[in-house]
């Protein structure tokens, strides 16, 4: 008898799930994050302002990103042949320890918030790009390898100083030896340790890009600088720019400094001056300033291998968009289209293709990726980092 009862229960669960389905009663409120994802994925919606709008069979296809809140660093839409809409959601992130908020008096530059972690392992990079810094050339003219927003400025060179920072652009040309985050000249800058550092024998300047785009990130890294006056009086540390994240990683390595007592730790904005910089002060736990720069950090002071200090970018986006599509008919601000293959781009218009639907589910736009020759056109619309 058991033997009976058995296949005909699981053959009533297989049809009470596909009656479900079929009468539009799946509960994706049951879902994981990653299913809700999957099944957002797969449904035909049109985003307005994270709202919803019908779309009719075969026409072209709009947008849509999955309504609850995600935590993602980047999402983008494709779409090929005019039939298939595909969404990748990816986030780069080293598995770095646990992030401690570091308080200060205020907020500056930009209001990035900052952040500490400890107990990480310092790995000296060994490939990439030996700079032409040197004993004698103080500095080197950089293109990026991806654009960089700081500050809400975008930012394709940098300048890489022997001193222990990293301009962002190259319109300061000066040599920037004598440290002071306050300064209204020296800007913007990223600095992980500036101070009058030195070329020994073994010391090196070098940078490297990891990742694939848009999650790219990059690193100047700074081996055996001399720092005080003994000859092995050595610091090692590295600067990381992220691409989607727009995060600034400081990552310290071995110390054997024993005498400097003039160091400057963080960074500063394009305006410079007091509220413009950020200004570390390394302990336990470590603080920042906004008003009085501390440009007499002792070796002493020093934050200590396997320290990071990570500077988040406040400007995150959150379900309804401050970016939504109501920008003139013009790609939202901080949103990017890649090109993967031919040429067409998306446009921004009030209804679809042949006025399919008629009119944009609330307000005067909506995004738009139509390509009448189905010529296998796939052309990505980057979102502004979510949260």
């Amino acid at each position: 008898m058991k033997e009976k009862i058995l296949p005909m229960l699981i053959l009533l669960m297989m049809f009470a799930v596909f009656a479900n389905a079929q009468n539009g009663t799946f509960d994706k409120t049951k879902l994981s994050k990653n299913e809700k994802i999957r099944v957002a994925t797969n449904e035909q919606v049109s985003l307005k302002q994270h709202q919803v709008s019908d779309q009719a069979p075969g026409e072209p296809n709009s947008m849509r990103i999955p309504s609850d809140r995600i935590n993602i660093a980047e999402s983008d839409v494709s779409y090929r042949n005019g039939h298939e809409n595909n969404k990748t959601i990816d986030a780069l992130h080293p598995n770095f320890g646990k992030l401690q908020p570091v308080n200060g008096n205020g907020k500056a530059a930009s209001e990035y918030n900052v952040y500490l972690s400890t107990g990480n392992t310092y790995t000296e990079i060994t490939a990439g790009t030996v700079s032409s810094i040197n004993g004698s050339t103080e500095a080197e003219n950089i293109a990026l390898p991806f654009s960089f927003i700081y500050d809400n400025v975008t930012y394709t060179t940098a300048r890489i100083s022997r001193y222990g920072w990293l301009e962002m652009g190259q319109t300061y040309t000066g040599s920037g030896s004598s440290n002071d985050l306050a300064s209204t000249t020296m800007k913007p800058f990223l600095c992980p340790l500036w101070d009058q550092l030195t070329f020994i024998t073994g010391s090196e300047v070098r940078y490297q890009t990891f990742g694939t785009s848009p999650n790219r990130y990059f690193i100047v890294q700074w081996k055996n600088m001399r720092w005080g006056t003994g000859s092995g009086e050595t610091v090692n540390f590295q600067v990381w720019i992220f691409e989607t994240t727009r995060e600034i990683y400081f990552y310290y390595g071995a110390n054997n400094a024993t005498s400097a007592t003039s160091a400057s730790i963080g960074i500063n904005d394009a305006t410079g001056g007091s509220s413009h910089f950020i200004s570390m002060t390394p302990g336990d736990p470590p603080s920042y300033n906004t008003s009085t720069a501390n440009n007499s950090i002792s070796t002493g002071d020093y934050p200590g291998s396997g320290v990071i200090y990570i500077f988040k970018s406040p400007t995150i986006y959150t379900f309804p968009w401050k970016e939504d599509f109501e920008n003139g008919g013009n790609i939202p601000d901080d949103w990017t289209e890649k090109q993967e293959s031919g040429s067409v781009a998306w446009t921004y218009q009030d209804g679809g293709h042949n006025s399919n639907p008629a009119s944009a589910h609330s307000g005067d736009y909506n995004a738009l990726f139509y390509d009448p020759n189905y010529d296998d056109n796939t052309t990505k619309l980057i979102t502004p980092s979510l949260d």
